[in-house]
């Protein structure tokens, strides 16, 4: 998940790779991988594709920075 306001979002993302530097990790590789792979979006984009699919009652019940724990029931 990213952040709707785009300087939380950038502080959430050199937050999250001064951490990974901080592991001897290569942030730029774990920044493409997760761009290319995660498909990180708004929960509001979320919550549409979500619906968009036909799913109902969309909630997010846990947030914290660029994580979240969400819910969706698909009827039928």
């Amino acid at each position: 998940i990213i952040d709707e306001d785009w300087d939380t979002r950038n502080q959430q993302y050199d937050n999250w790779l001064k951490f990974i530097e901080s592991n001897g990790e290569d942030s730029e590789y774990w920044f493409e991988k997760h761009m290319n792979k995660d498909y990180p979006v708004t929960l509001e984009d979320h919550f549409k594709w979500l619906k968009d699919a036909g799913f109902s009652r969309v909630e997010s019940h846990w947030r914290h920075y660029n994580f979240a724990i969400t819910s969706a029931v698909k009827e039928g």
